[in-house]
């Protein structure tokens, strides 16, 4: 299965795939529980923050599509600056998605910063990774995760991932990551940061 770049030409038919994959998932609906509004709010999020993410060159997709994972290289924190933000127009999700949305998504971000201090070496980050439902089970998750981990394997750098469905856990064991820590965002979210060294 053929994993390649995403055109900057598909990122808002990828947020909307973002937006139908992560429907019902914890954290989405901690920070957006009004189902009425949630899809849209996920697809103009997404759509801009692709926007950011995208010169980091770690978004990916599956020939064809179907499903998409946003790596951040190493270093690919330091480039996620507030310009970079700006340019790509989140600073107005306040203003199109709400002030609730807006603190919780201030406390998420927070809590992910606080599992993060134990990634300060050289890494690859996931940041996201989604299929689309009507592809699920056809391996393009797993495509999308070896594209990148075989890539870590080679420089020996570690790979990180911070999820808040405790579904996804066993998911990413399967891949080779361990569990590192695991805390209480909000009641019933937890979140679980784990890591994944390079093979040897």
């Amino acid at each position: 299965m053929e994993v390649v770049l995403l055109p900057h030409e598909n990122y808002a038919d990828v947020a909307a795939l973002i937006a139908r994959a992560f429907r019902d998932d914890p954290l989405t609906c901690f920070m957006l529980p009004d189902p009425a509004t949630r899809r849209w709010s996920m697809e103009w999020i997404h759509t801009r923050w692709f926007r950011v993410v995208g010169a980091l060159g770690g978004t990916f997709t599956t020939q064809g599509g179907g499903g998409v994972a946003v790596w951040w290289p190493p270093g690919g924190r330091d480039r996620i600056t507030l310009w970079r933000i700006a340019r790509a127009g989140l600073l107005w999700t306040p203003l199109r998605v709400g002030w609730a949305y807006t603190q919780r998504m201030r406390e998420a971000y927070a809590d992910v910063e606080r599992h993060a201090e134990a990634f300060r070496a050289p890494h690859w980050y996931l940041d996201i990774l989604a299929v689309d439902p009507a592809s699920q089970g056809r391996g393009l998750g797993g495509a999308l995760i070896r594209h990148v981990t075989e890539r870590a394997d080679r420089d020996r750098l570690p790979c990180y991932v911070v999820t808040h469905n405790l579904r996804n856990v066993p998911y990413y064991e399967r891949f080779g990551f361990r569990l590192l820590r695991q805390t209480d965002l909000a009641p019933g979210l937890r979140t679980s940061s784990l890591e994944r060294e390079p093979a040897r």
